[in-house]
């Protein structure tokens, strides 16, 4: 017998997940549920922006409100592209 992804739950538990990162997060809700659907469909996420605008918190953020290891972050900043 296969079980079943009950879709309602998971919803539920995204738009939680979305709210919690907005009270402390502001804007940009739109890249925080592309980030949610790559971390659920078990991809990679690069995040490019100029320096400043928080992406380091917000992923460290969703890691901590997600309940995710952030053990892989690095610890090495690059403000220029790797060719």
């Amino acid at each position: 017998m296969s079980q079943g992804v009950d879709i309602g739950f998971i919803g539920g538990k995204v738009k939680a997940i979305v709210g919690e990162i907005l009270s402390y997060y502001s804007g940009k809700e739109e890249v925080i549920k592309e980030i949610l659907a790559a971390v659920l469909a078990g991809g990679h996420v690069l995040l490019e922006d100029v320096p400043g605008v928080g992406k380091t918190f917000l992923a460290k953020l969703i890691a901590k409100v997600s309940a995710c290891s952030s053990r892989g972050f690095s610890s090495r900043l690059i403000y220029c592209p790797v060719t």
